[in-house]
């Protein structure tokens, strides 16, 4: 820019970002909670767990503020199964376990201060493959805890979203009862 004019490049920019900005486009990791959704209380995943870390954290970073048991709060966000665990897949011909699957299910749901569902009861299924070296014991138990903390952090990823269709506690509770499980 020189002399106070704008270089067309410029325009095409501003442009392009208002229009990205009309439609409700938000880039990956970005959040948009509905109005009246201001504070929230996590119930069932404690701050100690990756899952209830990642919430917290997540949450407040897109400006919503995680209120504490008995604080005032706009709506609860019950975590209301939250279990993971380890299947074999498939056997060498020694008969020892050689693939495994990690798999993750929680179940959650959103209701007001009152109680009134807001968002009903969503299923999430997370499964990662494990392959097991049995020279690499140590190895395979750090890749095991790394991918359960990768799919605690997807099904954050996942609630949050879905926490965006909802609509806001302010409307008509039966408008936002939600959709069927994820």
């Amino acid at each position: 820019m020189s002399g106070g004019r704008v270089h067309p490049w410029g325009w095409g920019i501003v442009v392009c970002l208002l229009v990205g900005a009309g439609c409700g486009f938000h880039p990956r990791g970005q959040i948009a909670v509905p109005q009246g959704l201001e504070r929230i209380e996590i119930r069932g995943a404690p701050g100690f767990t990756v899952l209830g870390a990642e919430l917290r954290r997540r949450l407040q970073a897109h400006g919503v503020r995680v209120a504490g048991p008995g604080e005032p709060a706009d709506a609860v966000l019950r975590i209301l199964h939250n279990r993971s665990g380890l299947r074999v897949v498939s056997v060498a011909p020694s008969g020892k376990a050689q693939e495994y699957a990690l798999f993750m299910d929680v179940r959650y749901d959103v209701v007001d201060r009152r109680g009134r569902t807001l968002l009903r009861p969503a299923q999430l299924h997370l499964t990662r493959t494990l392959l097991f070296d049995p020279n690499q014991v140590l190895a395979v138990d750090a890749e095991a805890a790394a991918r359960r903390e990768d799919m605690e952090r997807e099904a954050v990823r996942l609630i949050l979203y879905r926490l965006q269709t909802m609509h806001s506690p302010t409307q008509n509770p039966s408008q936002g009862a939600g959709h069927g499980s994820t």
